[in-house]
């Protein structure tokens, strides 16, 4: 039994690992062009993403009334937010704009977003629509 937490463990390490790969090769652009003025488009399409969720973001929103298990999904380092019809759930759209229903006190993360460090280096993600403008 031992055996086999061990290794969905290194499994989840491994998966991790791959998946700020796959980030890093979408910031990579970043490193040639680094004056890109941004303004959101509210397209919607950031809130697609697998979000990475802190302790700080998850007890930010549960004070202001949500419960953790209502919005959280994964288990130990790796949470990230619930996702309905592939977007996150706190995403509504209004007058054709994605919108946030916790903008205030979203995840660092969302705040961040499209700019991010990943090994370091401050990059852009140039998934975001409002990049490539």
């Amino acid at each position: 039994m031992l055996e086999y937490l061990l290794l969905f463990l290194i499994v989840l390490v491994i998966a991790y690992l791959m998946q700020e790969v796959v980030n890093f090769a979408f910031f990579l652009p970043s490193f040639f062009i680094r004056d890109k003025k941004f303004e959101c488009l509210r397209c919607g399409k950031c809130c697609r993403k697998a979000t990475p969720m802190t302790e700080e973001d998850m007890k930010l929103i549960e004070k202001h009334g949500h419960k953790r298990k209502d919005f959280v999904r994964g288990f130990g380092p790796f949470k990230t937010f619930k996702k309905k019809n592939g977007y996150c759930i706190f995403l509504g759209i209004s007058d054709s704009k994605a919108t946030c229903s916790i903008y205030p006190y979203r995840a660092k993360a969302c705040r961040d977003f499209p700019f991010k460090k990943i090994f370091g280096f401050e990059l852009k993600d140039w998934r975001c629509s409002s990049l490539k403008k």
